[in-house]
Formats: C-alpha cells, structure tokens, sequence
C-alpha cells in the first residue's frame, strides 16, 4: 500500500509541476504510509491548488503610522487610488 500511495503522491506533484527536493520526498514516504483516504484528501489538495493558478497579489499593506497619526498615506482610500482602482459610488462610513 505505501508504494501505491507514494506513486500517487508523486504523481499528483508532477502533473501540478512541483520540484520536490530531497526533505519533500521524505514527508512524501512519510505521508504515503497513511491510510489511502488521506492520501487522496493531499493529492486533491495539490491538484486543486495547482488549477488555482499562479499565487495572487496581496492586498494587504501596512496601515496608517502610529509614529505620525497625520500621515494619511496608507489609509484604505490612498491604497485604492495607488493600486488604480476606481472609488465605489458612494463610500461607507468606515473607509
């Protein structure tokens, strides 16, 4: 069963285009001494995060300074025009 689930494993990482180095092939033998079912739950997870595609930019950026309270340069709105996103018709109160 471990040689199945290790095939399994494997191949779910070079269908996504995984480069496993030489730790990812021990916790890949390691995973495949589990019981299928889990085997197959962590090939579903590569699949799927494979047809995801490329990582997304975050959004997330620092917030306004604490140091300087009057610096208004990260506020949600200043982000929106750096990042070229157009304002929504009206703003709610907490922006």
């Amino acid at each position: 069963m471990d040689a199945e689930n290790q095939r399994r494993l494997l191949a779910a990482c070079q269908d996504a285009e995984v480069r496993l180095g030489a730790y990812d092939r021990r916790i890949l033998a390691w995973l495949a001494g589990r019981e299928p079912e889990t085997v197959q739950v962590v090939v579903g997870l590569i699949g799927r995060a494979a047809q995801s595609g490329p990582p997304r930019r975050s959004w997330v950026l620092p917030r306004r300074s604490r140091s300087n309270p009057n610096d208004w340069t990260n506020t949600r709105a200043a982000r929106r025009e750096a990042a070229g996103v157009k304002p929504p018709r009206y703003l709610p109160a907490w922006t």
